[in-house]
């Protein structure tokens, strides 16, 4: 019951302008971005990491030239065609909105992110395959 009620606590969560200066702690958790495509659909895309600053700050806020360390990212450049690099960061801030809960139990942080993902799914177009 508890993976249920982090999910509960995050969909419930107000998603955040997308910013390097959030206070995004460096430990594990699930986390939502949510969106409107290119083509003027609302998007979630929902993601967990063992250093939730790493994961969305430095890998998914990345303006390397490449996906590698983000399948958010290959997934903005593949699905909409947006450029790695500054430009793909540029539409992360100006588009991306975004949510995480801390949650140190890595079976927790998997079992959580799959109930976010399906719940959503009924909703809303994810990112996610």
């Amino acid at each position: 019951m508890e993976a249920k009620e982090k999910a509960d606590e995050l969909l419930k969560k107000e998603p955040l302008v997308y910013s390097e200066n959030l206070n995004i702690p460096n430990e594990s958790g699930v986390y939502t971005i949510h969106f409107v495509n290119p083509s003027n659909e609302p998007m979630a895309y929902i993601g967990e990491g063992k250093d939730l600053y790493k994961r969305l700050i430095t890998n998914h806020l990345s303006a390397s030239e490449n996906g590698k360390n983000s399948i958010f990212r290959k997934k903005l450049n593949s699905r909409y065609n947006i450029p790695f690099g500054n430009k793909m960061k540029e539409w992360i801030i100006e588009n991306c909105l975004f949510s995480w809960i801390e949650i140190p139990d890595v079976d927790l942080c998997h079992l959580t992110e799959k109930l976010v993902i399906a719940h959503l799914r009924k909703k809303e177009n994810l990112l996610n395959g």
